[in-house]
């Protein structure tokens, strides 16, 4: 089993010198605290990593009858939930506008931090379809795309820049 690997490692590196069973104990702790950190790390990737979402509506919602009490979190969204299905239009059209502006803030953050494609990149992805035959290797297409490239003057390249 893995503790069984990290003690025979920690022992042997025990065996370099002297050291007490707490110093040996303690080296075994930080190395599985290590080993579950980097674990933990490659399982449940920061939130900052994943790409930010909207806040929907219901979201909206559910933010502004926090004070509701429910006897747990099951029934809390089952009653908001009930709650949510019940309003008119008319009552869910400010949480609806909340929800279309987050989406819009969303949506602009995105295209801001959208890299800018090459002009190259934008040539291959509108030339592609039209030079590639039916059973031609991506391979070959690619050569065939980037031979047009070099032949292209820069006026025609200029229609592909952003």
């Amino acid at each position: 089993s893995l503790n069984m690997f990290l003690r025979s490692r920690l022992l042997l590196v025990s065996s370099t010198g002297p050291v007490g069973r707490r110093d040996l104990e303690r080296r075994f702790e930080e190395s599985m605290q290590k080993f579950q950190q980097s674990v933990s790390a490659l399982l449940f990737p920061p939130i900052a990593a994943r790409p930010p979402r909207a806040t929907s509506a219901f979201q909206y919602f559910q933010l502004s009858r926090q004070t509701a009490t429910y006897p747990n979190a099951k029934t809390r969204l089952q009653g908001l939930t009930e709650e949510w299905t019940s309003l008119t239009p008319e009552e869910r059209e400010p949480f609806e506008r909340l929800a279309a502006k987050s989406k819009a803030q969303v949506t602009e953050k995105r295209e801001r931090t959208k890299g800018r494609q090459t002009p190259y990149a934008a040539f291959v992805k509108a030339e592609f379809n039209n030079i590639r035959q039916p059973g031609q290797r991506v391979g070959e297409v690619s050569k065939a795309l980037a031979t047009k490239w070099a032949a292209m003057d820069a006026a025609e390249k200029s229609k592909y820049a952003a």
